[in-house]
């Protein structure tokens, strides 16, 4: 009966350090993902309207930012490029109202329905 005692001492020790051994190896994988977690960079955070409509949730968002207004604006008409020297919002905004209907029209050809609007960025 001691013979057995102390075989299962013997095997509960091991199975011990069995343990403390997995214990030791998950806690560095908790620290290398942790390492990892630190480095990424946080995405940009939306607009709050756009937060509140799309930030958890099964809702998908495409987003269209014109980056060269102003050029778009002087290709279309002479006087924009004096206009946008002047008044550079208001050009931009005349733009992308455009483009909004642009994208409404050309989205409706393909039979696609599309809520599009504009969303100023903070």
């Amino acid at each position: 009966m001691a013979v057995a005692a102390v075989v299962l001492v013997v095997v509960l020790l091991a199975l011990v350090g069995l343990l403390l051994w997995q214990l030791a190896v998950l806690r560095r994988r908790a620290d290398e993902l942790a390492a990892t977690v630190a480095g990424l960079i946080p995405a940009a955070p939306l607009a709050p309207d756009l937060e509140s409509a799309f930030g958890a949730g099964p809702r998908r968002l495409i987003v269209v930012e014109i980056l060269n207004p102003l050029e778009l604006a002087a290709n279309k008409v002479r006087s924009a490029r004096l206009v946008g020297g002047i008044a550079p919002r208001l050009v931009r905004k005349i733009v992308n109202e455009q483009a909004v209907k642009i994208v409404i029209e050309k989205l409706a050809e393909e039979g696609v329905q599309a809520d599009v609007r504009i969303h100023r960025a903070s």
